[in-house]
Order: C-alpha cells, then sequence, then structure tokens
C-alpha cells in the first residue's frame, strides 16, 4: 500500500446531511488511480501517446465513518487481482489521526477513444504484480450482491416491473470530462440528487412534536457502468427496493439513456435512517417497514 492522494474536504463537498456526499468519495478515488497508475509508467502524457484513457468498470465501497467539511484525508492503494483489468483497492482514511473513512474497490480498464477494450501494456501488468496485496475483510462485500450485473436492465424493464424514476433529466457540462462524456463520479452524483423522491415512500414525515431529525446515509454501494452518457443526453434514474433487514435497506439503481433505452450504469446500495443529532444509525420502525413491504421488487437486482 502506498499512498496515492492526500487533501481535505472542501465545504461544496458536503451534503443536505453535514458529512461529505457519496460522489466525492469517487472522485478521490478517482484521483488516486491516477496517481497511482502514474506510477507504474501510465500516466496522462504515456495514456495520451497510446490513444488510451483508464475507466473504471466496476466500483464497490464501503463506507466506515464518515467525514465533515475541513477534515483532512488521505488515500493509500495497491493492486488485488491483475488480468484483462486491474483491481485496485483504494484506502481513504484521515489524513492526520489514520481511522479509517472508506474502502474501494475498483476494477479498471484500460480503453481506446472508441471505448473498445484494450490490454495493459505487459511492462505495466509485471510492475502492479509485484506489487499484489491482499484484499482486507473490511473491503468485502457486506450487504449488496457480488454477483454480475443485470443484462435486463432497461428503460423498458424499468417501467415494466414499476420502478421509480427518481431523477430525470439533461446530462448537463459541467459534470462531463473534456471528452463530454460523463464523470465517473456524477454516476452516483444522480443518484444521491434523486433518492430523496424514492425513501420519501416510505420515510414517514418529521413529527409535529418534534422529536431528532432523521436523515440517511449510504453504507455500501457497488456500481458497474455499461455506457458513458455525453453532454446534453437524456438520462434517468430507476429504483426499487430489494430488501430491508433491522436497521439496512438494500436498494437497486438502474440509469438508463431516455431515448436509447439502454442501461448505462446499474448500482445496488445498502442504506440506513440516520440521526442528524447523535450522528447514528436509527433502527426502522414497524411503521416504516409495513410502507417498505409494499415497495419490495421481488427479484430485483442490479
Amino acid at each position: 500500500m502506498i499512498e496515492v492522494y492526500r487533501g481535505s474536504v472542501a465545504a461544496l463537498e458536503i451534503d443536505e446531511m453535514g458529512h461529505m456526499n457519496v460522489r466525492f468519495y469517487v472522485q478521490k478515488a478517482t484521483e488516486a488511480m491516477a496517481v497511482w497508475f502514474a506510477g507504474l509508467g501510465l500516466g496522462p502524457h504515456a495514456l495520451r501517446a497510446l490513444g488510451a484513457r483508464l475507466e473504471i468498470a466496476e466500483s464497490h465501497i464501503r463506507y466506515h465513518r464518515e467525514v465533515r467539511a475541513g477534515w483532512p484525508l488521505a488515500a493509500r492503494a495497491a493492486p488485488v487481482a491483475v488480468g484483462r483489468r486491474i483491481r485496485l483497492f483504494v484506502e481513504l482514511a484521515n489524513g492526520m489521526e489514520g481511522w479509517l473513512s472508506a474502502t474501494i474497490v475498483l476494477d479498471v480498464a484500460l480503453r481506446d477513444a472508441s471505448g473498445a477494450e484494450l490490454a495493459f501494456p505487459d511492462a505495466v501488468l509485471a510492475a502492479a504484480s509485484a506489487r499484489l496485496a491482499e484484499l482486507p475483510p473490511t473491503a468485502a462485500p457486506r450487504s449488496v450482491s457480488a454477483g454480475p450485473p443485470s443484462a435486463a436492465a432497461s428503460r423498458a424493464e424499468a417501467e415494466r416491473l414499476g420502478l421509480a424514476f427518481i431523477r430525470v433529466g439533461a446530462v448537463h457540462p459541467s459534470t462531463c470530462d473534456l471528452d463530454g462524456r460523463l464523470y465517473t463520479e456524477q454516476f452516483v452524483g444522480l443518484i444521491s440528487d434523486g433518492i430523496a423522491n424514492f425513501v420519501r415512500r416510505f420515510r414517514p414525515p418529521a413529527s409535529p412534536q418534534g422529536g431528532p431529525p432523521i436523515g440517511g446515509a449510504v453504507l455500501e454501494y457497488r456500481m458497474a457502468y455499461a455506457a458513458r452518457p455525453r453532454a446534453g443526453d437524456v438520462v434517468a434514474v430507476c429504483s426499487g427496493l430489494k430488501a430491508h433487514l433491522d436497521k439496512v435497506f438494500v436498494l437497486v439503481h438502474w440509469i438508463v439513456d431516455m431515448e436509447t433505452g439502454e442501461a448505462l450504469a446499474t448500482a445496488e446500495a445498502a442504506a440506513a435512517s440516520f440521526d442528524l443529532a447523535a450522528r447514528k444509525l436509527v433502527p426502522i420502525s414497524a411503521e416504516t417497514r409495513a410502507r417498505m413491504d409494499g415497495l419490495i421488487v421481488p427479484g430485483l437486482t442490479m
């Protein structure tokens, strides 16, 4: 494990829950990925010479402890599998005290300008193989599935299943890279921007008598990226409830192109209600469970 990122949490990265939004974990992991590959001789200049780019094909994140504005952050990384793709483990922690904030696993592909997947150069594979580490238990899937992404995901299938269209809109240029393609972190950002439209279906409104303010927190995210929309493309996030436990509920999200109907990404997330005053998870009430039961989509997968 070598350090590949150091920075801090900016105020603009804080969401309505008072902690760093999920999209910025992906953003910082993407920065860490770029630094790590540059250390193997596959930095931006080398990639441009190859006419290629690094692209995250799948990601898995477990959030262990929230971070808030002004807090220092650092990341270390090491490969845990090397082949056609390189699986990179990134550990995001407090930059001064060292406590763990998130574990992030990235399946990284090398692609040309057309999107076709390329083989990594032999020298890069050899250097990565020499640095192999073992994935720690803290980074393994816990509440989300580890199976392959759904081949059935599409707008038509989302409509057939009655999934909720929680965010619909056009891809804004400010969320795209220099090639006009949606930044990786903006996929989860789309879900984050629309999630209130789903949880309001089962979370009761605030009591007029007061009580602790209740929000939400994501504990784990797994996402597979199928295609990259461009600025101006019209996309939607289609969501359904897969299951609920004592404190945790599992959601499935399909991000689809509204024009072509194709799936752009699929995701599964484990989340919980969050006491915003005490900063801790709270159990799902019997009333909320009853509402959830009517929203479960049998057999739904990412």
